[in-house]
């Protein structure tokens, strides 16, 4: 035998043996593992509640906002904890419940202010909380029974079936002078309770975890809630979980979309107005001459305000762009040399010129003659121009 072989049958036996060992020492169960919740359930943690009472033969309604109040008669599943966010709800509820409403919440609502009026209250149990902890650990599921004379129409008296934690650190009683209608009681305390409010009802469960998805479909949790509703085929139910509005610009837009369409076109309108423009609105008026009175009432106006001084300077700022645009190097003449260019080129008298350029103010005499020889010069200049191009 080979040495080759021989490991080859060592290795064989040692993974051999370990098979037997891991066989021996290890024990293969089932365990269920409970998977996360998908779709809608994801989002909703009373997605669940809302299916099983309609498969119940229920017509659920799911609101955002307890307003408006369902119609007497009706359900109404209530577990938001701002539904009182306008002062107004608890009367409009208690009314509501006194017409013939049957309201069910739980017990955490209780302690709010808003529904003090409500005759049952909910006691605080949380120094046994401890030894009920350690005996709900010790069973998952326990049994609650329906007391006798407290009893719902056609129930058989046989409870139900609760699993998971009850509600251990409440109890619920009704007020003083106030008699149940419909009570489960556990190992624990009471875990529902229902007591009259008028032509209505009002009833508490003490478990705060009970509607979610994962708790009601436990042991006879369903069975149980449908009880509290009273539930009948085709009964109405109201489910409002939350107070939630729409987004404001969608209310807005619901309440107020003739005003939104008006301010609208009214900031086209204003956009448009100031929007910059391609082109002249109309037609552009054909050039005209000033007239002789339009032009002599002009000057006497100038010359009453500012003065001869200002309308000489005018004029000869007039003539040196004149010069300056028609006259090469002309913006580096001394200010000698350019009466003389100027005079070259419009042949003119130089020394007029010169004595005509010479700024100050000048007599009444004086000023017309000198206005006169600048504006034959500035329009000499522009002729000159145009001959030579």
């Amino acid at each position: 035998m080979s040495r080759d072989t021989v490991i080859r049958i060592a290795v064989g036996g040692l993974a051999l043996a370990g098979a037997l060992w891991l066989a021996n020492a290890t024990e293969w169960v089932e365990v269920q593992v409970p998977r996360p919740p998908r779709g809608a359930a994801a989002k909703d943690s009373f997605f669940a509640t809302e299916q099983v009472l309609k498969q119940m033969g229920a017509r659920v309604e799911r609101r955002q906002a307890l307003e408006p109040l369902p119609p007497p008669g009706a359900r109404l599943l209530l577990t938001s904890q701002y539904w009182h966010l306008f002062p107004e709800r608890a009367e409009q509820l208690r009314r509501w419940i006194e017409a013939g409403g049957q309201l069910v919440v739980p017990a955490t609502l209780l302690d709010r202010r808003e529904l003090a009026w409500l005759p049952l209250k909910p006691v605080d149990r949380t120094r046994d909380a401890q030894r009920i902890k350690r005996g709900v650990d010790k069973q998952d599921c326990y049994q609650v029974t329906e007391p006798a004379g407290l009893q719902a129409p056609g129930s058989d008296g046989q409870g139900f079936r609760f699993c998971g934690g009850p509600s251990f650190w409440r109890d619920l009683q009704p007020r003083e002078n106030v008699a149940p209608q419909w009570q489960l009681n556990g190992p624990y305390g009471v875990e529902m309770l229902r007591v009259p409010l008028g032509k209505g009802s009002v009833t508490a469960f003490g478990s705060w975890t009970f509607l979610n998805n994962r708790e009601v479909l436990k042991g006879e949790h369903a069975l149980a809630l449908a009880t509290a509703l009273q539930l009948e085929r085709g009964q109405a139910v109201w489910l409002v979980t939350e107070e939630a509005r729409p987004p404001f610009l969608a209310w807005i837009w619901q309440n107020a979309w003739i005003a939104v369409l008006l301010a609208a076109a009214a900031l086209a309108w204003w956009l448009w107005r100031g929007a910059v423009r391609f082109g002249p609105v109309g037609a552009t008026p054909a050039p005209q001459r000033r007239s002789m009175r339009e032009q002599v009432a002009g000057t006497g106006a100038f010359l009453q305000q500012h003065g001869t001084a200002a309308l000489h300077a005018a004029q000869v700022r007039a003539l040196q762009d004149a010069a300056r645009a028609r006259l090469p190097g002309f913006a580096q003449l001394t200010p000698l040399s350019v009466p003389q260019a100027i005079a070259r080129a419009t042949s003119l008298d130089a020394n007029a010129l010169t004595r005509a350029l010479l700024p100050g103010p000048r007599t009444p005499e004086r000023l017309p003659a000198d206005l006169e020889l600048l504006e034959a010069a500035r329009r000499r200049l522009l002729q000159h121009q145009q001959r030579t191009s």
